[in-house]
């Protein structure tokens, strides 16, 4: 709205300008000239501040998505490959252990591929993709502990109060 309101006043300036400086009134002609300078700075600052802000909430939303995107993946791939069913599932991709020993292994995993996002290459992967070998192993190995682990994922789920900790 007040990017609007700025455009629509260094026209109107603009137009003052020109008829102050043909009628011979050439001090407003140029004041006016010069408030619109002053006007089309401020116009072009409000309309990148507003692309900066739109670029920032795109790339937030992107990046849940990714995240989001990723548990899906992980939940996929234990029910499909390590046979949990889907209450299974969500709670072992709920583990925080499980949790930050992914986020170091697409850490590790993006010093092999230098350059790009780890995220950012594990949207459209399937399960049989040799960069998924990492993340799908470590998945495999928590899998086979779940059984064990279980009770302790509802325990730390509980405590943070999803609601997945009174499955």
């Amino acid at each position: 709205m007040l990017v609007k309101l700025v455009i629509t006043a260094n026209i109107c300036l603009v137009f003052v300008a020109f008829y102050c400086l043909f009628n011979g009134f050439l001090l407003f002609g140029i004041g006016a000239i010069l408030i619109s300078f002053v006007l089309s700075a401020v116009s072009r600052r409000l309309l990148l501040r507003r692309k900066e802000i739109v670029l920032l909430d795109f790339y937030q939303k992107d990046s849940r998505g990714v995240r989001r995107n990723f548990l899906n993946y992980c939940g996929a791939f234990l029910m499909e490959r390590c046979g949990l069913d889907n209450t299974q599932a969500n709670l072992l991709v709920h583990d925080p252990e499980l949790g930050e020993e992914l986020d170091s292994k697409k850490r590790d995993w993006l010093d092999l591929i230098s350059g790009k996002d780890p995220d950012e290459l594990l949207i459209p992967k399937a399960f049989d993709a040799p960069e998924m070998e990492i993340i799908n192993e470590t998945l495999l190995r928590y899998a086979k502990e779940f059984p064990k682990r279980m009770n302790k994922i509802k325990e730390y789920l509980r405590t943070i109060g999803h609601p997945y900790g009174d499955l």
